[in-house]
């Protein structure tokens, strides 16, 4: 379902490209890794979203709750890589104010880290 690597308190996650069926089953399975990677120290999840074509409204809407709950522990969620399709959806439905995006690994890493 989805890779992970950690790098300090930050944890990237690859989302694979099956979500862009908008499976609840995968989608509720993506919440649990995010929400496990919390529980051993990442304070802060990046979503690598560069295998996804697009995000149908339950995956946009699942994202968004799953913000809420990462910044209720002080921490950060991020989107890595989106397609440039991706990339129209998050900027049509405002989520781009709302979560930070980058196109590096690197350079999310670094901005995660120092807050």
């Amino acid at each position: 379902m989805a890779r992970v690597k950690k790098h300090g308190d930050v944890a990237i996650v690859t989302v694979d490209a099956a979500l862009s069926a908008g499976d609840r089953e995968q989608i509720e399975a993506l919440k649990q890794v995010c929400m496990d990677l919390q529980a051993q120290g990442s304070v802060h999840i990046v979503l690598d979203m560069s295998e996804l074509d697009h995000a149908p409204s339950l995956v946009l809407g699942s994202i968004i709750v799953l913000q809420k709950r990462i910044r209720t522990c002080d921490g950060e969620l991020a989107i890595l890589r989106p397609t440039e399709r991706l990339q129209r959806i998050l900027e049509i439905t405002q989520m781009d104010a709302l979560i930070r995006i980058y196109t590096d690994e690197e350079e999310a890493i670094r901005a995660l880290v120092r807050g």
